[in-house]
This record gives C-alpha cells, sequence and structure tokens, in this order.
C-alpha cells in the first residue's frame, strides 16, 4: 500500500488530539487539587498517581483503536485479506512511570519553592501523559505488524526531529519484531513520530517519506566523525544539520 500523505496526517491528528486532551485533562484536574488542598504538594503526588493511569488508559485506548483501524486498512490493501485476529499495544507499567517521574521531578526542584515545584510536575506529567497515549498507537501498529509476518517502520511527521529519530527513520521498514527492533521502542515527550506497518513484499510506500535521504544524513555525519560510535554519530548530526 501507498499511504498517502493525507491518509497519514490524518492518522496523526487524530492521535495526537487524543494526547492533548489528555494532557489538558490532567493540567485542569491537577490545578484544581492544588487550589483546594492549600497548595499542599503531597496531595498533588496522589493526584498525579490516580488520574494520569485512568487518562492513559481511557484516551490511550481511542489511540490504540485509531492506529488498529489504519493497520486494518494497510493490511487490507497489501494482502486483499481481511483479519480478525487483531492485536493491541501492551499497556506500559504506567505506575511505575509515575512512581520513577515523580521522585525524579521532586528532587530536580528541590530548592524552589512549592509553586515552581507544582508547575514542574504539571509540566512534567503533561508531556509523560501526551507520549504514553501515543505509544499505545506505537505499540498496536507494531503489535499487529509482528503478529501478521509484517514490518514497520519509524516514520517523523513534524516540523522537526531529533537526530536519534532521523537515524532510525533512515532504516526504513527493516523492523519486523520487537528483538529487531531494538532502540526502535525508544521515544522522547513531544516525540513527532509514528510507527507505520507494511504487508507488502515489494517494501513499503508513504508519501513524503523517504528513507534514503535520513540514511544519507546518517553516513555524512559517520564520515565527518570518522567513527562507528552512535553517540558520535548523533552528536555530528546535530551539528550538521542543527538537530536536537
Amino acid at each position: 500500500m501507498e499511504l498517502s500523505r493525507s491518509q497519514l496526517t490524518e492518522y496523526v491528528h487524530g492521535v495526537s488530539a487524543l494526547a492533548t486532551e489528555a494532557q489538558d485533562k490532567l493540567a485542569y484536574a491537577l490545578n484544581w487539587v492544588w487550589d483546594y488542598s492549600g497548595h499542599d504538594l503531597s496531595m498533588v503526588r496522589e493526584a498525579i498517581s490516580e488520574f494520569v493511569p485512568q487518562l492513559v488508559r481511557q484516551y490511550g485506548g481511542a489511540a490504540g483503536e485509531i492506529s488498529r483501524d489504519l493497520w486494518e486498512r494497510i493490511y487490507l490493501a497489501d494482502t486483499g485479506m481481511h483479519d480478525a485476529g487483531l492485536a493491541y499495544g501492551d499497556d506500559e507499567d504506567i505506575g511505575r512511570m509515575v512512581d520513577i517521574d515523580t521522585r525524579y521531578e521532586l528532587n530536580r526542584s528541590e530548592g524552589m519553592g512549592d509553586a515552581e515545584r507544582f508547575a514542574a510536575l504539571v509540566s512534567a506529567f503533561q508531556r509523560a501523559t501526551g507520549r504514553s497515549v501515543k505509544n499505545r498507537a506505537r505499540h498496536t501498529m507494531r503489535k499487529n505488524a509482528e503478529t501478521h509476518g509484517g514490518s514497520f517502520a519509524r516514520v517523523p511527521t513534524g516540523a522537526h526531529t531529533c537526530a536519534f529519530c532521523l537515524m532510525l527513520a533512515g532504516r526504513g521498514f527493516v523492523y519486523g519484531s520487537e528483538e529487531a527492533a531494538g532502540a526502535f521502542d525508544q521515544w522522547h515527550n513531544d516525540c513527532d513520530c509514528v510507527v507505520v506497518a507494511n504487508h507488502d513484499p515489494g517494501g513499503g510506500r508513504i508519501q513524503g517519506y523517504d528513507p534514503g535521504d535520513y540514511e544519507a544524513m546518517y553516513r555524512a555525519a559517520r564520515a565527518e566523525a570518522g567513527s562507528g560510535d552512535t553517540s558520535q554519530i548523533l552528536s555530528k548530526m546535530r551539528q550538521m544539520y542543527d538537530l536536537k
């Protein structure tokens, strides 16, 4: 299947809208708790532990549905077959993430006033919630590709993409299993990349996505770095192409 740019944009906007709505609801809830509790950080921390998993389950589930629908279209176009054996991405360990991130943010903001620490917590967990909602869509797409013998690629969709993501995007539809993906499943906050599946033996195609362009950037940076060390290559990519 050749995925059109409009199809990809529709998918990205649908998932991003869910992530944004979850972020907005979290901020509203935490601000309410902050005011209602008389600015008690311990109550805010309890609220984070309660609200974040709920929002990720609700909005991540909806994002997984959008991802599943796109995968079905890709699978039908590539194979001519419908398939009832749909898979959903596994839930992340949200509770563990919340605990680790809360302790990190509180330690990082130690010495600040309570209002500043509260603002830092809200900002951090808005980003983390958005990432987790989007990850449910990514994991659902990948899980179905793996389950049904396909491959998948990392596809940048925004105006700015980091060096690490471009490196992985340059490999195209080479990933076919969790083991093969390796670092593929690392996603930073505010990442604009999506996972797209392919079941066409002739190769997947997406309008506006040419992994060869990203691969050329990587190879040029590797040559300039004079090293096969990934960290040095990524550092050189950031310098050469003004990337994050």
